[in-house]
C-alpha cells in the first residue's frame, strides 16, 4: 500500500550498451544499482539509495529492497514480472508504459 503523499514503489530494469542497471523508488527513497540476468536467473548488485526518512512507507521500502537482495530467479507472464528466492515468490511487478 502506498501512503497518499508518496510515490508508488517501482523499478526500471535498463539494458543497453553499458552494464545492466536497475533504478526506481522503494517506497520512501530512490535507489539504483546493477543487475545480471541470464536465462531465468537474476541477481542484483549492491544498491545505493537516497537517505530520506519518511513517516510512512519505510516498511514497504525495507521489504522491497530485501526482496531484491534475495531474488535469484524470475518469471514473466504477460505484463507481470515475478521475482523468486528459490521457490518462494518475493515480489511481483506489473508493467506500466509511460508516454
Amino acid at each position: 500500500t502506498t501512503p497518499d503523499d508518496q510515490r508508488e514503489a517501482h523499478m526500471v530494469l535498463a539494458t543497453g550498451d553499458e552494464a545492466p542497471r536497475v533504478h526506481g523508488h522503494a517506497g520512501c527513497n530512490r535507489f539504483f544499482g546493477g543487475f545480471e540476468a541470464t536465462g531465468n536467473s537474476i541477481s542484483f548488485g549492491r544498491m545505493g539509495a537516497t537517505m530520506m526518512a519518511c513517516p510512512d512507507g519505510m516498511e514497504t521500502e525495507q521489504a522491497f529492497l530485501a526482496a531484491l537482495e534475495v531474488a535469484d530467479r524470475f518469471t514473466i507472464t504477460g505484463q507481470t514480472l515475478a521475482l523468486y528466492s528459490g521457490e518462494i515468490r518475493v515480489a511481483y511487478f506489473e508493467a506500466v508504459y509511460l508516454r
